[in-house]
């Protein structure tokens, strides 16, 4: 998302909250409880946009001890301590703070924060939906572009009297094809939305669209040289 509100932090710190406060009287139940809620809600939030969107927004493969990139060792422990901070100074305060807020006050702040959040959401989502699409023209480009080089060997291979025939109606798709590519990598230079998500998600991959992202991770490289 777009805005300073993410929707995955907010719901981290409810879902300790709620794992946490019945055990607040002893950290090291709050450490590891809330480190097992805030794990959890991560892998499934990461699974679940990965199955979407067909991105990895964030990857933890190179990092030890993850479970299919999506969660790692390092980031439990950090959750995990993370939840002490929260229960032991930073919920009272702010707890305090909003029921001291008028409860008319505080019901607008509320209605004008979900309206915000809500529609940097849904741009966000088509955003997301969007730049899975380009992935997906992309990649069966760079398929049915590697099919024809492949069929055009063969055929210089083993054609003799149609051999330029072929060629000709050969190198004809390619040319379609490098021209469906470039007209795809234009859409991509066109939407700054696209070039603004990857900025926010340095790390982010595509298992399914691998040679698809790696081409628009270059565009990306060779713009910003």
């Amino acid at each position: 998302m777009k805005g300073p509100l993410l929707p995955i932090y907010g719901s981290g710190a409810m879902i300790i909250l709620f794992a946490t406060l019945p055990l607040k009287d002893n950290l090291v139940l709050v450490f590891f409880s809330g480190m097992i809620a805030a794990t959890l809600l991560e892998y499934i939030t990461g699974a679940t946009m990965e199955y979407l969107f067909k991105v990895r927004y964030w990857d933890y493969s190179q990092r030890f001890l993850n479970v299919n990139g999506h969660i790692c060792l390092k980031c439990s422990l950090l959750w995990g301590f993370f939840s002490v901070i929260l229960i032991r100074f930073g919920h009272v305060p702010v707890e305090k703070m909003v029921l001291k807020v008028p409860e008319n006050i505080l019901q607008i702040i509320v209605v004008v924060t979900v309206g915000l959040v809500g529609a940097d959401f849904a741009t966000s989502f088509k955003t997301a939906i969007d730049f899975k699409n380009l992935l997906m023209s992309l990649e069966i480009n760079t398929e049915e572009l590697d099919r024809l080089k492949k069929r055009m060997d063969v055929t210089i291979a083993f054609a003799k009297d149609d051999l330029q025939d072929t060629k000709d109606r050969v190198n004809a798709k390619l040319d379609e094809l490098n021209l469906q590519r470039h007209l795809l990598k234009m859409e991509f230079e066109s939407q700054m939305r696209y070039v603004k998500l990857l900025g926010r998600h340095p790390s982010a991959r595509s298992v399914k669209f691998e040679d698809a992202f790696r081409i628009i991770k270059d565009n990306i490289a060779q713009r910003m040289n």
